[in-house]
């Protein structure tokens, strides 16, 4: 009963619709029911295309003037329905990665162009123009264009505002513009997630951490219970390796490891900063935390023996290194680890030996550059500063712009006395480093300082320079770091400003003196201090004796694990 009730309504509604149409005067009438009908049963674009033919028909033979707008709207209505339906269907094609969305988007655009035609005011006609002529093979300017209309009209969702702001920061022509379109869609709604969101990895990609970090912890305020937004925020924290930072970070982490107290990567993150912050004692306790919930852990051993190498706690390091062995005797970081235990314990043949199987048992990649530069370390400790320099030279030849290598061989240089090679380097270094992490900067601006204003050899001296470079690396590090406040004070005494040079130099050993990892080198900075205080400026040229000889050691192939 309920079914025949609804069709004898659906047949009322029919001709209750015919005789209204039945009513009106003109020419066009006929052209006018007939696009009435089609409506009813059009699906396909040439359907909905033949109601606006009919209906533009029915306007030219002649309609009274309100069956005129009617037909006008039709023309409006049918052209957006076909619009919509074109353009959604070119968004999911691309989506799914079929190439018949090109020439879908012709359709979608040839009929979108005529809408706004018809209504200029039409935001949402205006925002699919710019979507579509924002994909590959669009007409960016159109797609400025309309972005501009879309926005300005308004009437666009929510989820199109958000895509707006997308799309407006991805068609500018430059950061600032960029970055500009982005405040500005904050500044309307600074509430909102996403907009936040996409800013902060904007910052993050553009590797302007302080003002990503900004976004994110706003983020966080917004979001609290959404952990995601905390985890990025450390992130951002240790990339900027600054003391400050990395006690943010580890407040955050605090935060984060109360919410989810079983998952064992937060503690090894909490680990890592613990560890920067030169805190081995809370490292080595969660990295053993770790180890209690996951016995085999090999990342956290890892993690553990290096900590426990770094407090001379060999056999603990030692223990660590044979369980990671245990688990898999070929895994190469663990064959790292013995060498580097070798090394320690001044076994420089084992940890050579080890180093140049490793090397030999990985293919050429970044991941044996960085493993030859292991090598090459531990032949500095071995005061084999020429095997060291033939395995920079081995490496240059392949890649002459490797940033790491040349640093690496520039402090190499300098220790033997090298200074104006080591200069070359820096130099070569700072040209390179465009995009330096904290910690690259900070060693390449103090160690060319250092040199530049404690060289013995006149002619490389620069005192104006070396002030500059001990600044910046001073700042860097929020003058906390008793060798950077070394290198400020031995600038300042170069340029004959021996007031700041005792004060700089002053602050160099009470930092070193509460610092018991500095304590080798309070006697030094103490030496330095006495002779600002004479007014003479610091003077150092060190000659490190190579024990490289003629001993090479034979080449054992053999594949590891990673």
């Amino acid at each position: 009963m309920k079914s025949k009730l609804m069709l004898l309504s659906a047949f009322w509604v029919g001709l209750f619709l015919l005789s209204n149409v039945a009513l009106a005067d003109g020419e066009g009438q006929e052209d006018y029911d007939k696009a009435i009908v089609a409506k009813l049963k059009a699906k396909t674009p040439r359907e909905f295309d033949e109601i606006i033919d009919l209906c533009k028909s029915a306007i030219e033979k002649g309609l009274d003037d309100d069956t005129k707008k009617l037909a006008e709207d039709m023309i409006k209505t049918t052209l957006n329905q076909i619009c919509v339906k074109l353009s959604d269907e070119v968004f999911d094609l691309a989506a799914k990665g079929q190439g018949t969305w090109r020439f879908k988007r012709r359709q979608a655009l040839v009929r979108l162009e005529k809408l706004v035609e018809l209504d200029e005011e039409l935001g949402n006609a205006h925002f699919r123009i710019a979507r579509l002529q924002s994909m590959p093979g669009g007409d960016r300017d159109k797609a400025k264009a309309s972005l501009a209309k879309a926005i300005e009209n308004g009437g666009l969702s929510p989820q199109e505002q958000t895509q707006a702001v997308f799309m407006e920061a991805g068609l500018a022509e430059n950061d600032a513009d960029r970055e500009k379109a982005l405040a500005a869609a904050i500044e309307k709604d600074p509430k909102n997630v996403q907009f936040r969101t996409v800013r902060a990895q904007y910052f993050m990609a553009k590797n302007k951490l302080e003002e990503a970090e900004a976004d994110f912890e706003k983020l966080a305020e917004l979001k609290p219970d959404d952990m995601s937004y905390k985890v990025a925020l450390v992130e951002c924290l240790l990339l900027q390796a600054k003391k400050s930072k990395l006690e943010k970070a580890l407040t955050f982490t605090n935060q984060i490891i109360e919410g989810d107290k079983e998952n064992v990567e937060l503690y090894l993150n909490r680990a890592r900063i613990h560890g920067q912050l030169n805190d081995t004692e809370n490292e080595i306790k969660d990295l053993t935390l770790v180890l209690e919930k996951q016995k085999g852990n090999i990342l956290a051993l890892l993690m553990r023996s290096y900590a426990y190498m770094s407090k001379d706690k060999i056999d603990e390091a030692k223990k660590d290194m044979e369980a990671i062995l245990a688990i898999n005797k070929r895994n190469a970081l663990g064959i790292i680890l013995q060498a580097q235990i070798a090394a320690q314990e001044k076994d420089f043949d084992l940890a050579i030996k080890n180093m140049k199987m490793v090397i030999t048992g990985t293919p050429q990649s970044p991941q044996q550059v960085r493993y030859k530069l292991q090598l090459s370390s531990i032949y500095r400790q071995a005061e084999r500063f020429n095997d060291a320099l033939d395995v920079y030279g081995e490496i240059l030849q392949r890649d002459p712009s490797n940033f790491d290598v040349i640093l690496a061989r520039a402090t190499t240089v300098l220790g033997m006395g090298k200074h104006e090679q080591a200069i070359a380097d820096y130099e070569t270094a700072m040209e390179l480093g465009t995009s330096l992490a904290p910690n690259q900067k900070e060693l390449v601006w103090n160690n060319l300082a250092w040199v530049l204003s404690t060289s013995p050899k006149d002619d490389l001296r620069d005192g104006k320079r070396a002030v500059e470079l001990a600044i910046k690396a001073a700042e860097l590090t929020e003058y906390k770091e008793a060798y950077i406040l070394s290198t400020l004070a031995s600038a300042y005494a170069e340029v004959g400003d021996f007031d700041n040079a005792v004060k700089w130099s002053t602050k160099a050993v009470e930092f070193a003196e509460k610092n018991p990892t500095r304590d080798s080198q309070v006697g030094d900075l103490k030496k330095e201090l006495e002779s600002y205080k004479k007014k003479e400026p610091w003077r150092e040229l060190q000659e490190d004796k190579d024990k490289s000889g003629e001993k090479k050691e034979e080449k054992k192939s053999d594949n590891f694990d990673f």
